[in-house]
């Protein structure tokens, strides 16, 4: 928790390994001839996480289970996240008081399960939070009062409902009708 009260900008974008991209937004600024300030930090990140793993496979002949090295095709990524502050500072009543609101969302395709033994090609998780914020800060002589507030609004989601069955080099199988479903 950076305290730097000078308007500033800071701007980055990264590239990495399987399509992965990071994008970074963070700026604080005073409100000329006043002692308001408005503040954002946000960041946006996805990666396809399409790299290779050992798997065992069964062999169309014989059915024994051979080691075969296959690309992930279920496994991305996205997040983003996004949050703005106002404020006023060192007047009489408060050195600090700030309001905020921040959103969070994130999104994330299921690959497999925990043992790496069934591969999935439709489950996904996803999340996202609605977030307001309140502090305020005082110091009286010896005595500082510092009061936080927050409210949060949650939602999560786990979809598990394919139409279709995969196998791990990701060809689809349609579920037939007498079948449950989820993978």
């Amino acid at each position: 928790s950076k305290k730097n009260y000078k308007d500033n900008l800071n701007v980055s974008y990264g590239l990495g390994s399987f399509n992965t991209h990071q994008v970074t937004l963070n700026a604080y600024a005073n409100i000329p001839n006043t002692k308001l300030f408005a503040s954002i930090s946000s960041y946006y990140v996805h990666s396809d996480n399409n790299y290779n793993i050992d798997v065992e496979i069964p062999n169309d002949f014989t059915g024994n289970l051979e080691t075969k090295n296959v690309e992930r095709f279920h496994d991305a990524t996205r997040s983003a996240f996004i949050e703005t502050k106002f404020g006023i500072r060192d007047v009489k009543f408060a050195d600090l008081l700030e309001v905020g609101a921040m959103y969070f969302d994130f999104k994330k395709e299921l690959q497999n399960n925990i043992r790496l033994t069934k591969p999935y090609g439709e489950a996904l998780g996803t999340e996202n939070s609605l977030i307001f914020t309140t502090n305020y800060q005082k110091k009286f002589n010896k005595l500082q009062l510092n009061i936080f507030g927050a409210y949060s609004n949650r939602k999560t989601l786990f979809d598990d409902t394919p139409e279709n069955r995969y196998n791990w080099l990701g060809e689809a199988t349609p579920i037939e009708s007498n079948d449950n479903g989820g993978e």
